[in-house]
Parts: structure tokens; C-alpha cells; sequence
């Protein structure tokens, strides 16, 4: 359901959103969610909600980890200005480090 409504989801609701995404237990479906707000997150790059979203997902092991990070490639794609990469980097690398 979250995934068919991203699109259509005005500005404002964009966080809840995302950590509505990040509430789904199952693997697939929250990637299926995440998948489909990365563009709506891609349009309002906000490097401050992707530590904490990549720590939400290293928190459920690397597969999660792993699957998010690419579901999210649009709004990753999005984030890496020359001023964000290293924010971007880091918290990709400190999740990475918190799972092994």
C-alpha cells in the first residue's frame, strides 16, 4: 500500500513515510517500500535522514542492510553531491561496522 501511495504523498508527509518503511518487518516488503519512496526522496535530497535510516536498517543485520541500501539507489544517487559524500560514506560505513 505505501509503496502505490509514495508517488502521490505531499512533502510534508515524506519522513513519516520513510519511517513507516522502515516499521515493515518483512525484508521484501520494506524493501518494495523503500524502492518506491527513493524517488520521492531523490526530489528532496536531505542528507540528515540517511544516517539514521541506514542505522535502522543495519540494526536488522546485513541483509536488510544490504537490500535498503540498493532499494534506496535513487535517493543515495541524490545525496552524493561533492558536500554529502563523505556524510553519505560514513554512514553506510559505521552501519556496515555495527553489523560485524
Amino acid at each position: 500500500m505505501l509503496a502505490a501511495l509514495a508517488p502521490t504523498l505531499p512533502e510534508d508527509l515524506h519522513d513519516q513515510a520513510l519511517q513507516a518503511a522502515l516499521a515493515i518487518t518483512d525484508d521484501w516488503s520494506r524493501a518494495r517500500a523503500l524502492a518506491a519512496l527513493a524517488p520521492v526522496l531523490a526530489r528532496r535530497p536531505d542528507p540528515s535522514l540517511w544516517h539514521p535510516t541506514v542505522r535502522d536498517l543495519a540494526e536488522r543485520g546485513t541483509p536488510a542492510l544490504l537490500a535498503g541500501v540498493t532499494a534506496l539507489a535513487q535517493w543515495l544517487a541524490a545525496l552524493t553531491s561533492p558536500s554529502d559524500v563523505e556524510a553519505v560514506a560514513s554512514a553506510v560505513t559505521d552501519a556496515l561496522q555495527s553489523t560485524w
